[in-house]
């Protein structure tokens, strides 16, 4: 039942319930995009920074190679891999050394010219706007550009200690959070930090994260989204186990 379950390679031929015993990683991404006929996922990329063009290049490379191989890991490369879609958006002019402030006006003005479908009106009902395409984004500086070097100068091949390995980093970005946001968490209005981005408070409105979870992160995000208390890591931590930090 399992092998017909992930054999499946349209999204309109999924079924409506996951078979009972079998749990399938990317669960409410497929859901979503079937139950809301929306078939493209995957994440906005703002690049920030310009001076290196074969560091660029190899940065994306690695980070399309992560989303591939945990596609193949958790049997759903056939599924979602055609409709993944890393969509990268340039420009030197406005984007280069961009503050998240106004990265995130940029992306918000984005996703308005998207026309995107409307919702069927009822308050139970999730809309495309809701997925996390449309609600975070990921930027890559300087900073964060430069992790990839560190990673595959450690990288011999072989996937199960790849996590342990000086990571590769993404920076991923909560697209309506404002320093003035109360959260409906309220652990996570906890003040007293220090401050990043006018905020003294736990949750900033974005965090690092390791590139090799990048597509596990997309999924996560159909939750509670980056605020969730237990697993957001404040920056300058990188997530998902806040052990390494990005320098200052």
């Amino acid at each position: 039942m399992a092998d017909d379950y992930f054999a499946v390679r349209k999204i309109e031929d999924l079924p409506r319930q996951c078979p009972r015993g079998i749990y399938d990683v990317f669960d409410r991404t497929c859901a979503n995009m079937r139950d809301l006929n929306y078939h493209t996922w995957g994440f906005v990329v703002y690049r920030c920074t310009y001076d290196d063009e074969e560091l660029w290049a190899r940065y994306l490379k690695q980070l399309k190679d992560f989303a591939h191989e945990y596609l193949v890991e958790n049997r759903r490369a056939e599924l979602l891999g055609q409709y993944l879609d890393f969509h990268v958006i340039e420009d030197r002019a406005t984007l280069e050394n961009a503050s998240r402030q106004d990265l995130r006006r940029h992306f918000n003005q984005w996703v308005s010219n998207q026309n995107l479908p409307a919702g069927d009106g009822f308050f139970w009902s999730k809309t495309v706007a809701e997925l996390p395409r449309f609600r975070f984004f990921l930027y890559v500086d300087k900073q964060c550009l430069d992790t990839v070097v560190q990673f595959q100068n450690a990288d011999h091949g072989h996937p199960y200690f790849r996590s342990l390995l000086p990571p590769m980093v993404i920076a991923v970005v909560d697209g309506s959070w404002t320093p003035d946001t109360v959260q409906s968490y309220h652990r996570s209005n906890e003040d007293g930090y220090p401050e990043i981005d006018g905020s003294t408070k736990r949750y900033v409105g974005y965090e690092y994260y390791m590139a090799l979870f990048a597509a596990g992160l997309y999924e996560s995000l159909h939750g509670v989204g980056l605020v969730d208390y237990e697993s957001y890591n404040r920056p300058p931590a990188i997530a998902p186990t806040g052990k390494d930090t990005m320098p200052p």
